[in-house]
């Protein structure tokens, strides 16, 4: 299987990407292009044509000088015998990471791993099409790393055994021998829990972790995983995929340990796949084409987020005079309230019969983390977002909508922090590759403001840059 490398927005001319594809692959380059392009992950952008109108067109025909491709996406792709790896936007140089020990490349696809099983654990429908292939293979891997092959146990009560002493029920059903006052028991009732690592479960779930290691030998090797080849059978070997299917919900109605549930789900989700593969031409993703999303998930787990405690759980008052309109006002909040609910909800009126209307969903920040120490509220939005200051403009910075939304998570917040007397830090934080002044904490290396926002007497919004390697690490503790 043959390897390219690219990276995530970075501008790719036709005669680049169509080169990358012929010299690698004995599929036609346009064929690549078009299914990649059906899947969303690449993208053509034309001042004269539409970017998803070229799908079904004849590319030859179509490119313009002007054009240009790029990937929205991060991870890797499989398509035919072309193995894509997709390096996030903010990596300075990935030459420098994929010809070297690609430590980088290994950290992100862990992150994304581990936010995506959150998902992939909770999911308990067999048959969802919108989980990767790909991803369920790796996530099968990885889960045989951490948790072995699938075992199942039968326990033995048994009398004079070798397992555990069941003392109640020795007590209770067995006679004591008293000596000088001591009860002693000559025979006793144990627990003894056998393994059965001949069955047949196991097996099928060995034969799969080899299947996957064989087919993805160059995938494996490039991301630091040791192949698992620990079954000489072949899953039809064993029997059919309906065969397979039966078995394994057989042993799924039987199991009631959830770890062991999710190992045979899994598997049937694998068997059901596999089986349902036809098409060679399709996509197979272990990434994700929102890694803004991913980038959020670190920043909420690295800056500790108290949204879902309450006001007691974060020992803040509740009830307090604030001055509104040179009036007093009082502010009561229940002790039991989570702090996400401290935010109003948009109320509607009626005005025909002044009924009013609250609505379901109201402003959601990302970060507030309650500083009790400093008594201080420190707000933090995750911006995947690469900024750029020339010598006359920003380029690639969050749009307005982002920064009044910010200054509108203070305000929402403001009634709270002054019957606290608590003060506000508000921060957009952003990734930037290899900053060696991360001391764990980021740099401060700009901030943003609103004028009218300033008449309000509230602070300029900072931005912090973080090292993601960094951030990653705690993450995937």
């Amino acid at each position: 299987m043959h390897i390219l490398y690219f990276q995530e927005d970075s501008k790719i001319t036709p005669s680049k990407i169509k080169s990358e594809f012929e010299s690698t692959s004995a599929y036609p380059a346009n064929n690549l292009i078009k299914k990649l392009k059906s899947t969303k992950v690449l993208y053509q952008k034309s001042s004269k044509v539409e970017i998803n109108s070229l799908v079904n067109a004849d590319l030859e025909n179509e490119i313009k000088y002007d054009e240009y491709f790029y990937f929205k996406y991060v991870g890797i792709l499989l398509i035919k015998d072309i193995c894509i790896v997709v390096y996030p936007k903010y990596i300075n140089n990935i030459f420098a990471d994929y010809s070297g020990n690609k430590q980088k490349l290994i950290q992100i696809l862990r992150v994304i791993q581990k936010f995506q099983s959150l998902y992939i654990d909770s999911n308990l429908e067999f048959d969802n099409d919108n989980e990767s292939f790909l991803a369920l293979k790796m996530y099968l891997q990885t889960s045989y790393f951490e948790n072995g092959l699938y075992s199942s146990e039968t326990t033995n009560i048994e009398l004079n055994g070798d397992g555990e002493i069941l003392w109640d029920k020795t007590i209770n059903e067995k006679n004591a021998h008293i000596i000088k006052g001591v009860p002693f028991y000559l025979n006793y009732i144990n627990k003894n829990v056998i393994q059965d690592n001949g069955n047949i479960i196991r097996r099928i779930h060995a034969a799969i972790l080899t299947e996957i290691s064989t087919e993805l030998k160059d995938v494996l090797n490039l991301i630091g995983f040791e192949p698992v080849i620990i079954s000489d059978d072949y899953l039809e070997d064993i029997g059919n995929s309906d065969y397979l299917e039966y078995l394994l919900e057989s042993e799924l109605n039987s199991q009631f340990i959830n770890s062991k549930q999710l190992i045979l789900k899994n598997l049937l989700k694998y068997i059901r796949k596999k089986a349902l593969k036809t098409d060679s031409s399709e996509v197979e993703f272990y990434g994700t084409s929102s890694f803004n999303l991913v980038w959020e998930e670190v920043c909420k787990k690295y800056y500790k987020n108290d949204l879902n405690k309450t006001l007691a759980e974060l020992n803040l008052i509740s009830e307090g005079t604030v001055i509104k309109k040179n009036n007093y006002k009082l502010i009561q909040y229940r002790q039991d309230l989570p702090l996400k609910e401290v935010v109003d909800v948009p109320k509607w009126t009626l005005m025909e019969t002044e009924t009013e209307y609250k609505a379901s969903k109201t402003l959601e920040l990302d970060i507030l983390h309650v500083n009790n120490i400093e008594k201080r509220f420190d707000i933090f939005d995750a911006k995947y977002y690469l900024i750029e200051f020339t010598d006359s403009r920003v380029r690639k910075q969050p749009g307005v909508g982002d920064i009044t939304k910010q200054y509108l998570y203070e305000l929402a917040f403001s009634n709270l922090a002054m019957i606290n007397q608590y003060t506000f830090t508000n921060s957009f934080i952003v990734p930037k590759d290899n900053l060696a002044e991360d001391n764990d904490l980021g740099v401060k290396y700009s901030y943003v403001s609103l004028e009218f926002m300033d008449d309000l007497g509230l602070d300029p919004i900072n931005v912090i840059a973080r090292d993601p390697q960094i951030m990653y690490s705690k993450y995937l503790t």
